[in-house]
């Protein structure tokens, strides 16, 4: 039985294997430039010997990651953030050049691993007009991310959207503003929780001031009527 197992190399590009009891194998295959990320397999005859598939049966074959995502969202996984990991070797060279300036790494948490992903996501989604645009309501890409909430979806994606993902080229700056993200978040939420002690006492004086006035003028107002009706002499 013939296992396939998709690797990094050395020299960054995409290593395919395929093993079958003691023999093995290998195809390198270096990427070079931008232009030939679409393209790869078309040039590259072997590829798909070497996998067993072909491109045109099997287009999940280098897909954009938003569509990859939505695609394998019923998928299973122990660790959430190997729905990612996992597709990073199917995606088109130019996105995948981008994700891997961070991507795989296990030191980051599960929900910096989303943001990225939604940050990529995107960025992307605005140059290509068949993808719908990413909202809490986008279900089908969340579950792919395995990310169920409305909180944590409307969370995740403001900070997504908050990330300059393209300048963001190196973990260090990129963990430095999640911090500085999560300080500003953590601020907000008590200027917020200081607003609301403050506005609670005057919010229900008013209330009240409010349900006065208005029992007053419709004392007034039955008043009057019933005088001008001559029910009260």
């Amino acid at each position: 039985m013939s296992t396939f197992t998709v690797v990094e190399t050395k020299s960054t590009g995409l290593g395919l294997r395929r093993s079958s009891g003691t023999k093995q194998i290998s195809t390198l295959l270096a990427i070079q430039s931008l232009g030939l990320g679409n393209a790869i397999a078309d040039s590259h005859a072997a590829i798909p010997l070497v996998m067993g598939r072909h491109p045109d049966k099997h287009p999940e074959f280098f897909r954009p990651l938003y569509e990859l995502l939505v695609e394998h969202r019923r998928s299973m996984s122990k660790d959430p953030r190997d729905r990612v990991f996992a597709l990073l070797g199917l995606i088109p060279h130019d996105e995948r050049r981008l994700l891997q300036r961070l991507l795989p790494d296990y030191s980051l948490s599960e929900d910096h691993v989303a943001i990225l992903a939604l940050a990529h996501v995107l960025l992307f989604n605005r140059f290509n007009h068949g993808h719908e645009l990413v909202t809490t309501d986008s279900d089908e890409l969340f579950r792919g991310l395995g990310i169920e909430r409305r909180t944590c979806r409307r969370r995740l994606l403001r900070r997504a959207k908050d990330l300059d993902y393209v300048g963001c080229d190196e973990l260090g700056y990129f963990l430095a503003h999640m911090e500085r993200t999560d300080f500003d978040e953590d601020a907000r939420y008590d200027e917020e929780r200081s607003w609301e002690a403050e506005d609670g006492p005057e919010t229900e004086s008013s209330t009240v001031s409010f349900m006065i006035v208005f029992s007053m003028v419709v004392i007034l107002g039955l008043g009057t009527w019933l005088y001008w009706s001559g029910k009260i002499f």
